[in-house]
């Protein structure tokens, strides 16, 4: 009996505890509760609006490109520009055939496997070039739909926030989900270490405002950010986008705006007068294999032995498969860090962080 008075009065104490916290900060921030710990459960209100949240494992990986990775852009309709375009990387087109370029003043190279333009930092595919480029580009084509089905299916940590207005947000990693359109009408904040993995599954259009940036803090990449979004995407004037898209139908930059990662859409993509690079490898290099600069094996990197399947990395050796990383040796599958040797599947470092997020 007495024991059973001690519990309920330690229960109530405990309730008016909680209750008289005020967790009231400058910034809000959504999803993961820190690098540490866990996807938060319950619900959140805060500037942009509301969102709930469920449990979920830590270690979310990044999305697998294949080797759809290896283009900064792929469509499988066409791609246009107009304007004075800047694109760093490769880009594609399947099974649309070459006229499905256009803008770009195409100059064939000898080997008759891929083309050149003066607005192109790399090459340029279609599916009617000489072989092996037809091929490699139906396996990119395949590996962009597995990718986007991949990323669609994620289990989400956060529903709905902001009722689909993100706008002034600081987000954590985790998988972000929206039964309806995304609207970006103000700066959002990726806070997040190296390997941090976002995704965003976006049921309707994801559209950005003009001026508006995607800002990367904490030391978060581009090439662990991944947008799943079912309908159009539009980038507005002078917006700066970080992150791979993966579009069921069209995107479309419009004058100015800018993009680092990945544009890859199993329709169409549009620009006008932008800017699209890629500064990070994941699930895929800035080269197709058998376009491979100094570096042995089937893989695609820069001054490194790669050996097997999609291996990307600077001044350091790799094996195995889908392996990520800089100036350390990496074995095995999956396996994501910086400065250290890695052994195993699925191992990642460098989450560390003093700062809690997504906290109610």
């Amino acid at each position: 009996m007495r024991t059973s008075k001690l519990l309920t009065t330690l229960a109530i104490a405990s309730v008016v505890f909680i209750a008289g916290c005020n967790c009231n900060n400058e910034e809000r921030y959504s999803g993961w509760s820190g690098f540490n710990d866990g996807p938060q459960g319950g619900s959140g209100s805060g500037k942009g609006g509301s969102g709930s949240g469920t449990q979920g494992q830590l270690a979310q990986g990044a999305v697998d490109l294949g080797v759809a990775g290896n283009y900064v852009i792929l469509a499988k309709s066409g791609i246009s520009t107009t304007g004075t375009t800047l694109i760093t990387g490769n880009i594609g087109v399947s099974p649309i055939a070459a006229d499905g370029l256009t803008g770009f003043d195409l100059v064939m190279d000898a080997s008759g496997t891929f083309s050149t333009s003066a607005l192109v930092i790399g090459k340029v595919y279609a599916s009617d070039y000489a072989v092996p480029t037809p091929a490699t580009l139906t396996t990119a084509v395949l590996d962009m739909e597995a990718a986007y089905t991949d990323a669609a299916g994620r289990a989400p940590n956060v529903t709905e926030l902001g009722a689909g207005n993100i706008g002034g947000l600081t987000l954590a990693p985790g998988v972000y989900k929206w039964s309806t359109d995304l609207l970006i009408p103000a700066n959002v904040t990726l806070r997040g270490g190296a390997n941090a993995v976002w995704i965003f599954q976006v049921a309707g259009t994801l559209t950005m405002s003009p001026d508006v940036k995607i800002i990367l803090s904490g030391g978060a990449q581009a090439k662990n950010i991944f947008w799943q979004v079912a309908d159009v995407v539009a980038l507005q004037e002078r917006s700066h986008f970080e992150g791979t898209i993966l579009g069921m139908t069209g995107i479309t930059l419009t004058e100015g705006a800018s993009v680092n990662g990945r544009l890859l859409a199993q329709t169409d993509v549009t620009l006008i007068a932008n800017t699209v690079t890629f500064s990070g490898t994941s699930g895929g290099g800035t080269n197709p294999g058998h376009d491979g600069d100094n570096g042995n094996g089937n893989g695609c990197g820069d001054n490194g032995n790669h050996n097997g399947k999609d291996n990307h990395g600077d001044n350091g050796n790799h094996n195995g498969k889908d392996n990520h990383g800089d100036n350390g040796n990496y074995n095995g599958k999956d396996n994501h860090g910086d400065n250290g040797n890695c052994n195993g599947k699925d191992k990642k470092d460098d989450r560390g962080g003093k700062k809690d997020f997504g906290k109610n």
